[in-house]
C-alpha cells in the first residue's frame, strides 16, 4: 500500500492556496474565531490540531487523482485534492461539523475539471453543500455554496465543463426534481451569501443531466478509509 506521508514529501509542487487562514484557525488559539465554515469546533483552539490526525483516502477519479480528507475517523477535517502524474497536492478545503464529513450521494467526474463536494453547518439553515471548483487542473479551488446538503438524495456530475447540482427525490418512479448546471471553466459569480447567482446556474431538466457518467475508477461513492500505512 502507498504510504501518504512519502506522497506528500515527495511531491513536487504542494500548493497550499487559501490554506493559511485555515492554520491560523486550527494552530493558533487568537485566530478561533476565523475558523472556517465546516472546521469541527473540536480541532484547534479547542482541540488537537488537525495535524495531529491521519489522513483518509476518500475517493479516487481515476489513476493518478484522488482525494483524502485529514481528520478524525469521521472524516470530518481538510479535505487534499491529488494528481500524482503532475505532482500536486493541493488543501481544498474543511469539511464536517456533521456525522459525517464526506459527501455521501451520487458521485461522477469525467473530466480535466475538478470539482469537490463539501459538508458545512449552519444554526439557521443546517447542513449545507458547498463545492470547491478548480479550472487550473487542481492547483487552485473556488468555492460556491451548492444550498442545502440532503445526504443520499444529492447527486454531483461533472461531465467536461458541466457540473450539475442534483437533487433527487428518493423515489424510484419520479426520480430527479431539481437540477442546476454550472460552468466550472471560469470564475462562478456569486452573491454575498456565497451562491451563485441564477445566471451563473440555470436550472435543467431531468432528461438533461447524464445520470449514466461515472468517473474513470467506476466509483460512484465517497468512503473513509485509512491510507497511512508504514
Amino acid at each position: 500500500m502507498t504510504n501518504i506521508n512519502r506522497l506528500i514529501n515527495d511531491s513536487p509542487r504542494t500548493v497550499r492556496a487559501g490554506f493559511a487562514a485555515v492554520m491560523c484557525a486550527l494552530a493558533l488559539s487568537g485566530c478561533s474565531a476565523l475558523m472556517p465554515v465546516g472546521v469541527p469546533s473540536n480541532f484547534g483552539a479547542h482541540g488537537p490540531s488537525i495535524d495531529s490526525f491521519p489522513e483518509h483516502f476518500a475517493y479516487r477519479i481515476d489513476d493518478h487523482r484522488y482525494i483524502t480528507t485529514q481528520g478524525n475517523d469521521r472524516c470530518q477535517g481538510m479535505l487534499y485534492y491529488y494528481d500524482t502524474q503532475a505532482g500536486v497536492r493541493t488543501a481544498v478545503g474543511p469539511t464536517g461539523q456533521i456525522d459525517r464529513g464526506t459527501f455521501s450521494g451520487y458521485y461522477a467526474a469525467q473530466s480535466q475539471y475538478v470539482a469537490i463536494p463539501s459538508i458545512g453547518y449552519s444554526e439557521i439553515s443546517g447542513p449545507l453543500l458547498y463545492i470547491y471548483y478548480s479550472y487550473d487542473r487542481g492547483n487552485t479551488f473556488k468555492r460556491f455554496l451548492a444550498g442545502s446538503y440532503a445526504g443520499n438524495f444529492d447527486m454531483i456530475i461533472l461531465d467536461g465543463k458541466k457540473l450539475y447540482v442534483v437533487r433527487n427525490s428518493g423515489d424510484p418512479t419520479k426520480g430527479i426534481y431539481v437540477a442546476y448546471l454550472y460552468d466550472v471553466s471560469h470564475e462562478i459569480t456569486t452573491g454575498d451569501n456565497q451562491q451563485a447567482i441564477r445566471s451563473e446556474s440555470p436550472s435543467v431538466t431531468p432528461s438533461q443531466v447524464p445520470i449514466r457518467t461515472t468517473s474513470p475508477s467506476g466509483k460512484t461513492k465517497w468512503a473513509c478509509e485509512a491510507t497511512a500505512h508504514d
